[in-house]
């Protein structure tokens, strides 16, 4: 995979969902790394530098609440949570503790995408040149 694609987290203690995940994301033609439970997640964030995190609210050892809060005190990367709990109040907490959006399951995985490439665009200029080109499959 070339280095200047776009490198996207995935933490989530279901296994099957991070496999569909990363199969999709890597269709999309974007670096996927991922952690099934939160600690795990904060390793592989600082190992891998991504440029946006997709979060599971209930995973073991730490829950994404917590790694959406660690994760706050020193990067401003965009992150999605994408969880079943579907409480307005879950939802205020994922947001107020600095979560980008909060996406229930099951969610459509166009509705997910779209979200991905509108944060990705506002971030990093090189990334919305990246998405504009791959998205017109104008680049290679």
């Amino acid at each position: 995979m070339a280095n200047d694609q776009p490198k996207i987290l995935v933490v989530d203690d279901e296994a099957p969902l991070r496999r569909i995940l990363t199969t999709r994301f890597s269709i999309l033609g974007y670096q996927v790394v991922t952690a099934a439970d939160g600690e795990q997640a904060l390793d592989v964030f600082l190992a891998a530098d991504p440029n946006l995190v997709i979060l599971d609210v209930k995973l073991p050892k730490l829950d994404g609440y917590a790694v959406c809060q660690e994760l706050r005190q020193t990067s401003e990367v965009p992150i999605i949570m994408l969880s079943a709990l579907s409480h307005v109040a879950d939802r205020s907490l994922g947001l107020q503790l600095g979560a980008d959006d909060y996406i229930f399951k099951p969610c459509s995985l166009k509705e997910l995408e779209a979200t991905i490439e509108v944060m990705l665009r506002r971030v990093n200029p090189f990334v919305d040149l990246w998405l504009t080109c791959h998205l017109a499959q104008g680049c290679k």
